[in-house]
């Protein structure tokens, strides 16, 4: 039985699946553009040394702001594959007047990074830990190849997404097994 998420992910890259779709984009136009498992992989193994290269390392929190984009998809799979724990922060924080509950959030969980993409960025001025999203991109690597993974057990830490709570804000632990 798999029981983690870059096992299942794993799965799907072997044999004929690796070129079946994983995620299509609907644009407002009404086209579509198709991603492979292949394509998930190669954007999201980019992620994951991009990652590595400004010293992320196993366990460290990473901030994502995501929006309904394949990239977002891809930095998160990034984020696991590279063994840190992604914290995603519903965009809808931004808009809130002072930015009060997005820098709890990360007050609480002092990130290593905060990924957005360049739109949000803008909105984020006063926060130090922000890089620039955009690389991704077309971005593909050539030849595909697998990165190094540690597979992690199914009770790891997998995501911390922050609920609104009763009160306050309040992260919520999900291991490999829980999700």
């Amino acid at each position: 039985m798999d029981d983690n998420v870059v096992s299942l992910f794993n799965k799907r890259l072997a044999g004929h699946d690796a070129l079946k779709t994983a995620l299509t984009l609907l644009r407002t136009d009404g086209t579509e553009e198709n991603y492979s498992w292949n394509d998930y992989r190669n954007k999201a193994t980019y992620v994951t040394e991009w990652l590595k290269s400004h010293d992320v390392k196993r366990g460290d929190f990473v901030a994502i702001i995501p929006l309904n984009l394949p990239e977002s998809f891809f930095a998160m799979m990034g984020i696991i594959l590279a063994g840190a724990v992604p914290v995603p922060i519903n965009v809808q924080l931004l808009k809130e007047p002072g930015l009060v509950d997005l820098k709890r959030i990360l007050d609480d969980c002092k990130p290593k990074l905060v990924l957005t993409n360049e739109f949000l960025y803008a909105f984020l001025p006063k926060i130090e830990l922000c890089i620039i999203g955009g690389i991704i991109g077309n971005t593909q690597i050539h030849p595909p190849h697998y990165l190094y993974c540690p597979v992690p057990s199914q009770n790891d830490l997998l995501i911390l997404p922050y609920t609104s709570g009763t009160s306050q804000l309040k992260g919520a632990m999900l291991t490999h097994k829980n999700v």
